[in-house]
């Protein structure tokens, strides 16, 4: 009986490591009108300037805090001279 208390006791410490593995490796970005894209972004403190510098830094679970109104027209020129993005996924944007 001890062996299988041990046991579960040990799979369940494992599944929580895992976890919190798992979450610690999701970010937040910040990007702000005031920002740089000079900032790393990883805080309020240091945001982003531009939607596609958030982009280029991000990765899977990700989330990109958008604090305050940004101005598009700071968004580099692609080389078709537009000023497209593309956002592809389930539930990309969320708005607070």
């Amino acid at each position: 009986m001890k062996k299988k208390t041990t046991l579960r006791k040990n799979v369940i410490a494992c599944a929580f490591c895992f976890i919190a593995c798992v979450s610690a490796q999701a970010k937040d970005i910040y990007l702000s009108p005031s920002g740089s894209d000079k900032n790393d972004g990883l805080s309020t403190s240091s945001p982003l300037a531009t939607i596609s510098r958030a982009f280029t830094i991000s990765e899977d679970n990700d989330v990109i805090h958008v604090l305050g109104i940004i101005d598009m027209t700071k968004e580099p020129k692609s080389s078709i001279g537009s000023n497209d993005l593309l956002m592809a996924g389930t539930n990309v944007l969320t708005v607070d």
